[in-house]
């Protein structure tokens, strides 16, 4: 009976630290370089590309509608 919501975050490589940064390095290297070399990219994909590649935030105050509507309720 708990809601569940999901939250978009960021990302910044140059943040991490030890293994977290070892495990995101290899992730740029083998999830990165396979979308950037897919032809057919979804609008999903371009974003999550553009994340790995160059950082960014995907923080926004609509993302948290859902949990403002579900507290005043």
């Amino acid at each position: 009976g708990i809601p569940t919501f999901v939250l978009q975050g960021g990302f910044d490589m140059k943040k991490l630290t030890g293994p977290y940064k070892l495990m995101m390095q290899v992730m740029k290297s083998t999830a990165g370089k396979g979308l950037s070399e897919k032809t057919d990219r979804t609008p999903a994909e371009d974003d999550m590309l553009e994340l790995l590649m160059n950082g960014g935030s995907r923080i926004s105050e609509e993302n948290l509608e859902g949990i403002i509507d579900w507290i005043n309720a």
